[in-house]
């Protein structure tokens, strides 16, 4: 048995066999692949190579002579002669491993025996082979090797996972993660969480681990790799006393969060579906603070129908009965930025079009989107919530188009209800104007998570930045009394739906500053309830 650490972990315990899902380009050893598909990428790169080299043999034609030209033709010539892909094909067959690998070692191979070669023609080739190498790699799509069938249920090991890709794996097969390059508070991981996943972050991934049983506890952000009989018999015994634990808490359902002295406080839940509603109903949730909407219009190929958003929000009112829910309009951009909307890449993207920015940029979709709460509310109480605020103007332009909404549906004689409108304080900007916010909406909502990147100035998916991501630096505390003070003073309730609002640590001091409500995830609520129970 072998144990590693990670750097940090969360959620409980998994048992299972690892499996690999993400291939760092020419860089990992050899995997089980599925050949007939990765010989199938070797051939769309070559396709798409080919037709580069084509285009840019004609450009430098043109522009500079058959001499600057000549360097494309020798890299053409060099793809269609067998050498090359005999060497990569041969390596993803005998080696089993991914098409980035075999590129990679083909490529530095053949690179090594033509520089020996004595004719200076031949030796000129290597540099040749060395760039006809890069622009193969480049050609692969960027998920290369990330593999999406899990087969049996399994604990997945990756280099990288985006919050997209995490939701294109199936959610009843994976008992676990294990994502060498991310933070504990990526939008990956708040996901991960959401789901319930036991994860472990900034643990290096031996290729050799593919295949072999593991415990992954994220709590104690350890990883044993073939466990010995005593190990796993000592974790599913801790995973029995959580179990227990989690049916003692169960009889706080129906009681509120009041202090001893009578200080009291609601406590929500943060959830990304409808089927997150019912653990959130079973979790005793006084409602929902944050429903994130942005995964509907992940992973296809065009934005969802003004119906598939109505049919989805009405579900969602349903499933929550009388309880109030707040849906955050679409927040994407970021990690999550759907191909149909054809954005050029971002120098940061966290600083880029994202949150209300994105919707603003795209009124039709965000209409239809507006328009769908509009007449799912008739079903339930629901209230619109705008992301990554910086200013006044915002909040106005999404007035209008809410208006413009309800005038359209008006004129088409369709059923809606009007819905209460809120922000997403996030930015050090719309803390620094919120009283004049106040004055606008009917609540705010403090995010923690963005807020205390943009604060220190953090990039919160950096591993290298987690120990100086401070959550509880006191900026951020001051911030957070800032906009509970200025809400109250407009008379409007202010809740908190980042990470920090689950952290136990701080709940004295969000009771003591009249925060008026917590969200947090369904698991988080009842634990959260019996610590405000117990306190004076």
């Amino acid at each position: 048995m072998e144990i590693y650490q990670g750097k940090e972990g969360f959620g409980g315990i998994a048992i299972g066999h690892i499996k690999i899902c993400r291939v760092p380009r020419g860089e990992s050893g050899p995997f089980v692949f599925d050949q007939e598909q990765e010989l199938l990428k070797l051939k769309e790169a070559k396709n798409q190579v080919l037709t580069a080299l084509s285009n840019d043999y004609e450009t430098a034609l043109h522009k500079y002579g058959q001499k600057k030209a000549h360097e494309y033709d020798m890299q053409s010539i060099l793809l269609q002669d067998h050498q090359l892909e005999d060497a990569i094909i041969g390596r993803i067959i005998n080696q089993k491993c991914s098409v980035g690998k075999a590129i990679s070692g083909a490529g530095k191979y053949l690179e090594e025996v033509l520089s020996q070669e004595a004719d200076n023609y031949l030796r000129s080739k290597s540099h040749s082979i060395k760039e006809l190498t890069q622009r193969l790699l480049s050609s692969l799509d960027d998920s290369e090797g990330f593999e999406v069938y899990l087969g049996e249920p399994c604990i997945v090991a990756t280099k990288s996972l985006t919050s997209a890709e995490l939701l294109q794996l199936d959610s009843t097969k994976l008992l676990g993660l294990f994502v060498e390059d991310s933070t504990a508070n990526s939008h990956m991981a708040i996901l991960a969480k959401a789901m319930n996943i036991p994860t472990i972050i900034g643990c290096e991934i031996d290729p050799a681990w593919n295949g072999h049983m593991a415990v992954l506890d994220g709590g104690w952000r350890a990883v044993y790799i073939d466990p010995d009989d005593q190990t796993i018999c000592d974790m599913e015994e801790r995973i029995q006393q959580k179990s227990e634990h989690d049916k003692r808490l169960m009889k706080l359902k129906g009681k509120r969060g009041i202090t001893k002295s009578g200080r009291a406080i609601k406590i929500y839940s943060n959830i990304s579906s409808v089927s997150e509603a019912a653990e959130a109903v079973e979790c005793d949730a006084e409602g929902v603070g944050l429903y994130r909407t942005e995964f509907a219009f992940l992973n296809r190929d065009t934005p969802p129908s003004e119906d598939e958003l109505f049919d989805e929000y009405r579900a969602l009112a349903v499933n929550m009965s009388h309880r109030s829910v707040v849906i955050r309009t679409i927040d994407m951009g970021a990690d999550k930025n759907p191909e149909y909307l054809h954005m050029a890449p971002e120098a940061n993207s966290a600083l880029g079009c994202r949150g209300i920015r994105l919707c603003l940029r795209y009124p039709q979709i965000f209409k239809t989107q507006l328009k769908a709460i509009l007449r799912a509310s008739v079903y339930g109480d629901l209230s619109i919530m705008y992301p990554m605020i910086s200013c006044t103007k915002e909040i106005f332009q999404a007035h209008e188009l809410l208006e413009e909404c309800k005038r359209e549906l008006a004129s088409e004689n369709i059923p809606y209800k009007d819905a209460k409108q809120g922000v997403m304080i996030e930015t050090p900007a719309s803390v620094l104007i919120s009283d004049e916010i106040a004055k606008h909406v009917s609540f705010m909502s403090i995010g923690t998570n963005d807020l205390t990147q943009y604060t220190l100035g953090v990039d919160r998916e950096n591993a290298l930045l987690t120990d100086i991501c401070d959550y509880h630096h006191p900026a951020i505390l001051k911030m957070i009394k800032m906009v509970v003070e200025n809400g109250h003073k407009h008379k409007i309730p202010v809740s908190i739906c980042g990470e920090l609002a689950g952290d136990e640590t701080l709940t004295h001091y969000f009771l003591e500053i009249r925060v008026d409500g917590l969200s947090v995830l369904p698991k988080q609520i009842l634990h959260l309830r019996k610590q405000i129970i117990e306190m004076d």
